[in-house]
């Protein structure tokens, strides 16, 4: 921490908001004053390696929020900070031009022209008063004003957490509540399948005034299939409700393509030529909003691609890690104090916690080099204590499966199974009753013997080794070379903690060409699907070749009586196949994957014996609630009870990128 702006109460109500911005750019005047000076003349710095560079320090991105923003590039509080655009002009789907720091400087430079012909240059209110007049907010003195190439509408960068999330939790979540009614909301997000590392709302959302990024990206990625359905959500509320995240999840890109960026540019576009149908549901009919979305954080959707042009991808300047930062820099500080004169305390804490960290650093050092100087240390010897360092600095590493003996790989996908499984020696029988599936033997003789093998041949195998969960690890699908945090997929005939005797089983995809294992018919055959909306856009759609949805209803490795033959998983899955009321297999309203359960001609459910690798990654199907939520359904029994699904394709970032 370099240093901390004060939070201070001046006496002067009406000026209390130009005095604290104007203390705000004093502040850090005096803190990046160094930072300010070396972007003129270069200094010797070391990089992060350890090597000697001559440096310019220019201001490349500013994290900020909403209000900080416009505090920093000098605009009143209704107005953009990156754009000229204003109270009426705030969300339209034209651009507005930028609004730069020259532009800002000069008006500034006219102001206290004006003011040395009329009155005392030091009269705070007349300097505020004409400020107002030309859309500013008073500041007299901008901390960038003397920063070499600064400039607001250059180094104000996006940031996904209050521009994008908080906008979500601030508007659509409000519709929906209008829309759905609070009740029935909370009813459809509480019936939801639970996910392992993923909040299920079990007692509802709205209820609650308060909710953290997390949460509300877990909204996020189930809204769309909330909504769908209901009376008062037209196809149009839809569409650009779909356009909406199409946009959240592509700006959340890792890495940008010209495609990527022109994909993010016409999802803004749709959202803009659909929003009509948002403000004709009544939504937007309040005295100050009078129909239109003149929503500050709208305007700023304008300008991502641009600066993703301009600073590169947008997840490296999420306030979401500073905010992080709260906890470690203040919460935890304020708690070690008396609660009196706390602000001094707090700093003499962080002091002596950074000095403790700095010393650990040099032990460590000084451990790894083996006491050598450092005039004299070796790479290696330096490259060890970089590794050893990281440690203590920087975010632990996400552990890789994919480099474990234990784990089964394919090109793609990662698996771990616990040492030891839930039923070592299973009877067939028994789990075929405890899993309720009633055809899981005849299904296994079908792909261990043939479906032609004679009522009395026996099994090669008598006995199950079974698990309820498996560990599930996938590469990064913008880059191969880095993995993903691992995902649990549950197979529990018991739930997670549920009364409910359903049990919890999730869905996944299963990949590879369809062949003689029964995959014919129910796959998503590897083509490109349009989808014409209003005559206006077009979706495209591009899905793997051969890939299966289907409901994981078992873990399990036979038990043969020949030790010689090798214990390969295999898994017993529930195939579904698309809705033949979805035109073209996706629901042009909702731009997602519509699919119904298989079933045999005596009216049980298809069951499929594949090998664990056939399965490529976990998916989530959400129930069509069509005009309202079953009142019978639970979040156990959901998936169980409903007769069609959405392919859910912002359950995760790499869902959206890979299967849609």
């Amino acid at each position: 921490m370099i240093g901390q702006v004060p939070i201070a109460k001046f006496e002067s109500s009406e000026l209390q908001g130009v005095l604290t911005n104007c203390l705000l750019h004093r502040c850090l005047d005096v803190i990046l004053a160094n930072l300010k000076e070396c972007s003129v003349n270069a200094q010797m710095m070391l990089d992060p390696a350890g090597r000697l560079r001559n440096v310019r320090t220019f201001l490349a991105a500013y994290i900020a929020d909403l209000p900080e923003q416009q505090a920093l590039a000098c605009v009143a509080s209704n107005y953009a900070p990156s754009s000229v655009a204003g109270p009426t002009t705030l969300g339209d789907s034209a651009p507005q031009p930028l609004r730069r720091g020259s532009d800002t400087l000069r008006a500034i430079e006219a102001i206290m022209e004006s003011l040395e012909e009329t009155t005392d240059q030091i009269n705070i209110t007349g300097f505020r008063k004409l400020a107002r007049e030309r859309s500013l907010n008073g500041v007299d003195k901008p901390f960038w004003r003397d920063w070499l190439y600064a400039d607001p509408s250059l180094f104000l960068a996006p940031d996904a957490l209050h521009q994008w999330h908080k906008l979500f939790q601030d508007h659509p979540i409000e519709w929906a509540k209008r829309w759905l009614g609070s009740p029935e909301l909370d009813r459809r997000l509480s019936v939801l399948q639970p996910r392992v590392g993923f909040r299920h709302f079990r007692n509802g959302f709205t209820r609650f005034r308060q909710h953290t990024g997390k949460e509300t990206k877990d909204v996020e990625r189930v809204f769309l299939g909330v909504i769908a359905g209901h009376l008062n959500v037209s196809s149009g509320i839809l569409k650009a409700m779909r356009a909406f995240l199409d946009f959240v999840y592509l700006a959340q890109y890792d890495s940008h393509s010209t495609a990527t960026l022109g994909y993010l540019e016409e999802a803004l576009r749709k959202f803009h030529s659909f929003k009509q149908h948002i403000a004709d549901s009544g939504v937007r009919n309040g005295p100050r909003q009078n129909g239109k979305f003149h929503i500050p954080k709208i305007e700023l959707m304008q300008h991502v691609k641009r600066l993703i042009e301009l600073l590169g991808s947008a997840p490296q300047f999420s306030s979401e890690q500073t905010e992080r930062c709260h906890i470690d820099m203040a919460k935890i500080p304020y708690k070690a104090t008396n609660r009196k004169a706390y602000a001094e305390q707090m700093c003499r804490y962080l002091d002596r916690k950074e000095r403790m960290r700095l010393f650990s650093a040099l032990v460590t050092w000084h451990s790894a080099s083996d006491g050598t100087m450092l005039s004299s240390i070796t790479a290696e010897q330096r490259k060890k204590a970089f590794q050893q360092l990281a440690g203590l600095f920087l975010p632990a590493a996400v552990r890789n499966v994919f480099e474990r003996k234990t784990a089964l790989c394919s090109d793609t996908t990662a698996f771990q199974l616990r040492k030891k499984p839930n039923y070592a020696e299973a009877s067939i029988d028994e789990m075929q009753e405890l899993f309720c599936l009633r055809n899981f033997r005849e299904d296994l003789r079908t792909y261990f013997l043939s479906s032609r093998a004679r009522q009395d041949m026996p099994l090669p195998f008598s006995s199950l080794s079974i698990w309820d969960r498996m560990r599930v690890q996938l590469k990064d699908p913008q880059d191969r070379e880095l993995v993903l945090p691992a995902l649990t997929i549950v197979a529990n005939p018991h739930g997670e903690g549920s009364e409910d005797e359903l049990g919890r089983f999730n869905f996944v995809l299963l990949h590879g060409e369809a062949n003689s294992e029964g995959l014919d018919n129910f796959g998503i055959r590897g083509e490109c699907y349009r989808v014409l909306i209003a005559n206006i856009f077009t979706y495209r759609l591009t899905c793997p070749a051969g890939c299966t949805v289907a409901q994981l209803r078992m873990i399990f490795v036979p038990n043969f009586a020949d030790d010689s033959t090798p214990r390969i998983p295999f898994v017993y899955v529930q195939p579904l196949k698309y809705s033949p009321r979805s035109k073209g297999m996706v629901d042009a309203d909702v731009n997602m994957f519509s699919f119904i359960r298989t079933f045999r001609s005596n009216g049980t459910r298809m069951g499929l014996v594949v090998p664990l690798n056939r399965v490529w990654r976990p998916v989530e199907l959400i129930p069509k609630f069509y005009k309202t939520c079953d009142k019978t359904w639970t979040c156990d029994s959901a998936v169980e009870l409903a007769t069609e699904f959405y392919l859910n394709c912002f359950s995760d970032k790499a869902t959206y990128i890979e299967v849609y």
